[in-house]
């Protein structure tokens, strides 16, 4: 497993990443961050902590990208290949590493809508885990201003696959269709792509 800072310092968050968006976890200010070279996005504590008489940026959560190139080279494609929330000792649970400390204060669907708001096209990994299928449904459902589609990434096309594309709300496509939760990869092919509404995508 690939080592992930615990925290940053305000020079290195000054000089390499930019500010997207922000939250709050248990009352405490967050700040979300994308690296200037697209690879990553940060959700760190806006105020630095004193540690060990440096003051650093606590990392809260991290989501690791990859650009994809649309048909016409003029989109900015990021594909998510792992998320990431921190404690002093990471903890792996289904692929995704989880803090007991903040989980379940949406941090994962803060980050997923700075990124989208911020114009890019984010698509999810080829096999979901449960949290990861939570996650993504709950965008689909609740989040206004982004549309979520099903796409499938072998046939290169949009659900149904013949020619239009039908929004997924969280109902309106059935599950069997999407989903090929880890270990099955029956649905390998299918990714799950969300934009900001209103932009046309090809």
């Amino acid at each position: 497993m690939a080592v992930i800072p615990m925290s940053y310092s305000p020079a290195t968050m000054a000089r390499e990443y930019r500010k997207i968006g922000e939250t709050t976890v248990n009352g405490r200010a967050v700040d979300i961050y994308i690296h200037n070279d697209r690879h990553h996005a940060v959700a760190v504590y806006g105020e630095p902590d004193d540690i060990n008489g440096d003051l650093r940026h606590v990392i809260v959560a991290k989501i690791d990208l990859k650009s994809r190139q649309s048909e016409d080279e003029t989109e900015t494609i990021l594909a998510v290949i792992g998320y990431y929330e921190l404690e002093t000792t990471p903890l792996q649970v289904e692929g995704v590493i989880v803090t007991k400390r903040e989980r379940n204060v949406n941090v994962a669907s803060a980050l997923y809508k700075a990124l989208i708001n911020d114009g890019i096209v984010l698509v999810s990994d080829n096999v979901q885990f449960p949290g990861g299928k939570a996650l993504w449904a709950r965008m689909a459902r609740k989040e206004v201003g982004i549309d979520v589609f099903v796409f499938d990434s072998e046939r290169r096309a949009f659900w149904p696959y013949d020619g239009e594309r039908v929004k997924y709300d969280g109902r309106s496509i059935p599950e069997e269709q999407i989903w090929s939760l880890a270990p099955n990869e029956s649905r390998k092919g299918i990714v799950l792509v969300a934009e900001k509404r209103g932009e046309e995508q090809t």
